[in-house]
């Protein structure tokens, strides 16, 4: 997934990924209902209020506390972080275990799901049933979530027995298994087997058995039969809640394509969207601080500003490097490496360059668009790829590292410029003329467009737009994959 996509996938998904099972007394080990939570369609809800004092909070757990308090499950993203619900808010009984409810809270972006104290619930009406989706309701509301920046819940897991996963081959090099799944379709119970093909770029895909783990129900090509297997290397497997039922999604980086799959009684995995971003019939504005510009801009009345190559005296040179950088070039287009050894290189490139009116008030100055690409072979690879402009001194010299302009290419590059971690992404940039002044235009591979204002040298967005948004329809040409 071009990524925004996939760090926006990546990004907008809750990875429950749970290690080791320590020694658990019988007299200590939580109750049935909170180890071995199983994950079905929601069926009958009760709705109820959140009560308590205006304001209180109430915890939301992503796993049983029971399982917590004794270290059954020992992962710090399990337990109890920023997520809760407040006095008033209303939510959907699934069921209850020893003290604690699990619930739904359908958020304005989101649905929340996990445990909370049932002492703080008080039902609102009669329980009803909650109406699976079918495929095109499923569809829809991926795509729903996906385009208005929401997430999908994970289904709890919890730890492999490590003498099952070893004599299953689960503890092999190319084929771990450390956590897994537990489902229900119908009156059936499975369990799905989280499983890591190992290596620096490592991918999961999900091995279905019956409940007992007696039965290994996929063929041993489950991984190459699925179509998120085609996607890239990285790719992910992970069950997750669309409309109040576990489904399978499989996405990867570099793609912006994901497939939805869901288990039938059988334990058959059935491959029923595919998604994918597509171009929008017309932008979309999202947020706006200057309304005449934003509304120009979405009517497509802007124009685009004239620049030309480098000329020839015009050469890169850095003279206060990004932390940790060490220059190796000795040409117009320099590069740079780390000095530790990391194997991302970096490189500076001047695109083009022109005379801009960048304050509005009729003296243009000198300006070159530079693109900043940051790569790495490490892991599954990385790639950024952003563009800012930068002026270009009274010596002919394009430095992105002279303050001003490094204040521009970290506030429109943010943390991708700022080294601070190494996904992959890109934004192009360029010059557009409206109503006859000068706006800096960005546009990034998740579709978002940006008009900003570099008045007074400093970076202002103006404009926030969408170019591009998630399509989701019944995939049609791939069937069973197991």
């Amino acid at each position: 997934m071009n990524w925004m996509a996939s760090s926006l996938l990546r990004f907008l998904l809750i990875f429950l990924v749970i290690s080791g099972v320590p020694t658990v007394q019988a007299g200590d080990a939580p109750p049935a209902c909170a180890v071995d939570y199983v994950a079905s369609d929601h069926g009958r809800v009760i709705p109820s209020k959140v009560t308590g004092i205006p304001g209180a909070r109430l915890t939301l757990y992503r796993i049983h506390p029971d399982n917590l308090k004794i270290g059954y499950l020992q992962n710090a993203d399990a337990k109890a972080d920023a997520a809760y619900l407040l006095t008033g808010d209303k939510v959907q009984q699934v069921e209850t275990c020893d003290g604690y409810a699990f619930v739904r809270f359908d958020g304005p972006h989101r649905v929340s799901t996990g445990w909370v104290e049932s002492d703080r619930l008080a039902p609102q009406g009669e329980p009803y049933q909650l109406t699976p989706p079918n495929t095109e309701a499923l569809c829809q509301a991926a795509a729903e979530i996906m385009n208005h920046g929401g997430s999908f819940p994970a289904i709890p897991q919890r730890s492999l027995d490590k003498v099952f996963a070893s004599k299953n081959g689960y503890s092999d090099y190319g084929q771990r298994g450390q956590a897994m799944t537990r489902l229900k379709v119908g009156d059936r119970v499975f369990a799905s087997i989280d499983v890591n093909d190992g290596g620096s770029c490592s991918s999961t895909y999900q091995d279905i058995w019956s409940a007992d783990l007696s039965q290994k129900l996929s063929p041993k090509t489950r991984q190459y039969d699925d179509p998120a297997y085609n996607l890239s290397e990285g790719r992910d497997e992970t069950w997750v809640e669309i409309l109040g039922k576990p489904v399978l999604l499989g996405n990867g980086p570099g793609s912006d394509v994901f497939y939805i799959s869901t288990l039938d009684d059988g334990g058959n995995i059935h491959t029923a969207c595919k998604g994918s971003l597509q171009p929008l019939t017309s932008k979309r504005l999202v947020s706006s601080s200057d309304n005449k510009v934003c509304a120009a801009i979405t009517r497509g009345e802007e124009k685009q500003a004239a620049m030309g190559e480098p000329t020839g005296d015009s050469w890169i040179t850095l003279s206060s490097p990004l932390k940790g950088l060490k220059r190796i070039g000795k040409s117009g287009n320099d590069v740079f490496v780390y000095e530790d050894g990391n194997p991302s290189t970096i490189t500076y490139k001047a695109l083009n360059s022109g005379s801009i009116d960048l304050n509005n008030d009729g003296k243009p100055v000198r300006i070159a668009l530079v693109a900043y690409e940051n790569s790495s072979g490490a892991g599954c690879g990385s790639g950024v790829h952003l563009e800012a402009p930068v002026l270009i001194d009274k010596d002919d010299h394009i430095d992105p590292s002279e303050p001003v302009n490094d204040a521009i290419f970290k506030r429109i590059g943010g943390p991708l410029y700022e080294q601070e971690a190494f996904p992959t992404g890109s934004m192009r940039a360029g010059f557009v003329i409206v109503a006859g002044k000068h706006y800096l235009e960005t546009t990034w591979n998740s579709g978002e467009q940006q008009i900003w204002s570099l008045s007074d040298n400093k970076a202002m967005k103006l404009c926030s737009l969408q170019t591009l948004h998630y399509v989701v329809i019944p995939n049609d040409d791939v069937g069973t994959v197991n």
